[in-house]
């Protein structure tokens, strides 16, 4: 269990107002979560486009739909938070008076070795305390296992959310982006998938591109899942996919 310290903006390469993103219920994704979009002959065909998958065609590293705790997360309640898995959630809660985001994390063993491959979350923020919607949830991959140097979504109650890397040279937002319409905080599922395919790294939310840039490094195969201060977040799907 590991706390993730808030980051201050070094760089923002561009800003976005994003209206493509609509509202969705759980029942509105597809059963499974979906990785690459293959032919018949498992050749991808739009790797910024997400669509339909091929069994056979990509190798399987972690697919959790929390049901149970067979892939053994590390679940504890503390007086910092609560992190548990109840009726199909990760249930992810940090108290308001912290000053980090607290969550779990799991290696997913090879993910960084691998040149191709798909990391998709699909989430909810529940509950905000009040004075904490601008208080960061955070999903992170690639990470080494001390949670220094990763890369991350990060997404709040103030519509806010942005992909960032954080290197022993310090931290680089790539993106910043702002939700209109409905806010992340209601009874609305939200699916972030990021992909790397051909040097290109792809990212979604809700199956709507809305970055890419060129691949970066992965700095470990250890993945995390948090909630910021004073928010109550689940997580009811996760899935890491390679090629």
């Amino acid at each position: 269990m590991k706390a993730i310290f808030r980051f201050p903006f070094r760089i923002l390469f561009h800003i976005l107002v994003l209206s493509a993103f609509v509202s969705c219920g759980k029942d509105e994704f597809d059963e499974k979560i979906t990785p690459y979009f293959f032919d018949r002959d498992c050749q991808v065909t739009s790797p910024d486009v997400l669509a339909g998958f091929s069994e056979g065609c990509y190798v399987s590293l972690l697919v959790d739909d929390f049901s149970d705790n067979a892939n053994e997360w590390n679940l504890q309640t503390k007086s910092e938070y609560t992190h548990d898995i109840s009726s199909g959630h990760l249930v992810l809660s940090t108290r308001e008076d912290q000053p980090s985001t607290w969550g779990t994390s799991k290696a997913i063993p090879g993910f960084s070795q691998r040149d191709n491959w798909e990391y998709s979350v699909l989430f909810r923020i529940v509950t905000v305390s009040n004075g904490s919607e601008s208080n960061n949830n955070l999903l992170l991959w690639g990470s080494d296992d001390d949670l220094k140097n990763y890369q991350a979504f990060s997404f709040n109650a103030d519509k806010e959310f942005k992909v960032y890397q954080v290197t022993p040279a310090g931290s680089t937002s790539h993106h910043l982006g702002l939700l209109t319409g409905a806010s992340f905080v209601s009874t609305t599922y939200y699916r972030f998938t990021v992909r790397t395919f051909q040097g290109t790294t792809y990212f979604f939310l809700n199956n709507t591109l809305f970055h890419q840039m060129p691949q970066t490094t992965l700095y470990g195969d250890r993945i995390f899942l948090g909630a910021g201060p004073g928010n109550l977040v689940w997580v009811d799907e996760v899935g890491v996919w390679g090629m």
